[in-house]
């Protein structure tokens, strides 16, 4: 595994971290999408509309105020990327500021797996609330 600076040949964490709508061609009715926790929105979500749609509601519920930051990219072989971070939110007056591994596993140009690992899962699942 490397560290440092990480060119991403096919922009999976632009696309992932980024903007819905560019997320749809990097998905599609194989990739999954792993959240860990006990809130309503952790679980297993499978396929670009299940993920999408995911996405959308995230955005919806925080008034698109959800961002990731970067710290860290570490990268193995170029099918998996290792990407640490800080995530934060504002939703009904409550604030979400934890950091948050994400684990990337690629075929070609396409998400086959990602996880979501917050450091603070406690916090995250009380900011999303229960299922």
């Amino acid at each position: 595994m490397t560290r440092g600076t990480f060119v991403d040949p096919c922009g999976a964490l632009e696309i992932i971290l980024g903007t819905i709508d560019d997320s749809i061609p990097f998905l599609d009715e194989s990739s999954v999408l792993h959240i860990a926790g006990s809130s309503g929105l952790s679980g297993d979500f499978q396929s670009a509309e299940a993920i999408g749609g995911l996405l959308s509601r995230m955005a919806l519920l925080t008034d698109h105020t959800l961002r990731f930051d970067t710290r860290e990219i570490l990268v193995a072989e170029h099918e998996t990327i290792v990407w640490h971070g800080r995530v934060r939110a504002t939703r009904l007056g409550r604030q979400l500021d934890s950091d948050v591994v994400c684990v990337l596993s690629l075929d070609g140009r396409r998400m086959r797996e990602m996880w979501l690992f917050y450091v603070d899962h406690n916090s995250v699942d009380r900011f999303w609330g229960s299922r």
